[in-house]
C-alpha cells in the first residue's frame, strides 16, 4: 500500500502510482477535513444508521480479470452521507455521471457505484470521484486530499 497527500488540481501522481501497482489494484481517497470542521465519531450504533459517513471516501477499481478468464468492468463509488438519490444530486448540481457509466448502486448508507465501460482513462476517473465526492460532502475541508493505493493479493 502507497499513500499520498494528492492536490486534485494535479491528480498525476496518483494516476502514477496506481499505473505503477504490477497486476493492478484500487485507490481509496477522501478530502482532508481540519480538525476542528471533523465530525463526532458515531458511535458503535452507526451501522445501524441510515447514511453514510460526512467525510467521503471514494474508491476506484480499474477493470481486472476476473473468473474463467472473464474481464471485470471498472467500477468506481463513494461512501458519503448525503443520503438518498446522490446520482441525481450529481446531475444536478455536481459534475454528473458521464454519458456511458451506468449507476448500480445508489443507497444512503452503502453509497454509489457506477460501472465504467472499457477504454476510460483512469485520470478521468479519479477526476471525476474527486469531483463527485466533494459535491456530496457535507463539511469544510482543506481542499487537500489523502489517497492509499493497494496492490492485489499475490502481486
Amino acid at each position: 500500500m502507497a499513500e499520498l497527500d494528492v492536490d486534485p488540481a494535479e491528480l498525476g501522481p496518483l494516476v502514477a502510482a496506481l499505473a505503477g501497482v504490477p497486476g493492478g489494484g484500487w485507490v481509496n481517497c477522501s478530502p482532508e477535513v481540519a480538525d476542528e470542521d471533523r465530525p463526532p465519531p458515531q458511535g458503535p450504533f452507526a451501522i445501524f444508521g441510515t447514511v453514510g459517513p460526512a467525510v467521503p471516501t471514494a474508491t476506484y477499481v480499474p477493470s481486472r480479470p476476473g473468473r474463467g478468464g472473464a474481464v471485470q468492468p471498472a467500477e468506481a463509488g463513494i461512501q458519503h452521507g448525503a443520503g438518498r438519490r446522490a446520482a441525481l444530486r450529481l446531475r444536478q448540481s455536481g459534475p454528473g455521471i458521464p454519458a456511458g457509466w451506468r449507476v448500480v448502486q445508489d443507497h444512503p448508507r452503502r453509497g454509489l457505484v457506477v460501472r465504467l465501460p472499457d477504454g476510460v482513462p483512469d485520470g478521468d476517473v479519479l477526476r471525476w470521484l474527486v469531483d463527485a465526492a466533494a459535491a456530496l460532502c457535507s463539511v469544510p475541508t482543506t481542499g487537500r486530499w489523502r489517497a492509499s493505493v493497494y496492490g492485489r493479493a499475490g502481486t
